[in-house]
């Protein structure tokens, strides 16, 4: 029997609902990080090496489209980086959406 069986399920589903909540409604980009690094750390810790390495793939593709995407929709910010069909792209939203995408992939 593991360490981690001998734990009654209360404390756990707690710990899974505060974690998920601080990563949900946080908007630190340290915290975001270190949430993002220890849920990819647990995850490793779960599956073989092929497969995290394949799921990591995704996860980074699904970051970089959010971080993209996003400038596209929101235009807020003082720092215009350029213009795109008259539209711009500021690097406050991409910053937004960066952190957007860290809280989605954590």
């Amino acid at each position: 029997m593991t360490q981690l069986e001998r734990v009654h399920p209360g404390v756990l589903f707690l710990f899974y609902i505060t974690i998920i909540g601080i990563t949900m409604f946080m908007m630190n980009p340290i915290i975001l990080i270190l949430s993002l690094l220890g849920a990819l750390t647990y995850y490793r810790c779960l599956t073989n090496r092929k497969r995290w390495y394949s799921d990591l793939c995704y996860y980074c593709f699904l970051f970089i489209l959010v971080t993209i995407t996003n400038p596209l929709f929101v235009h807020n910010g003082v720092t215009i980086l350029f213009f795109m069909n008259d539209q711009p792209i500021t690097l406050e939203a991409i910053q937004y959406g960066a952190t957007i995408g860290c809280m989605i992939v954590a």
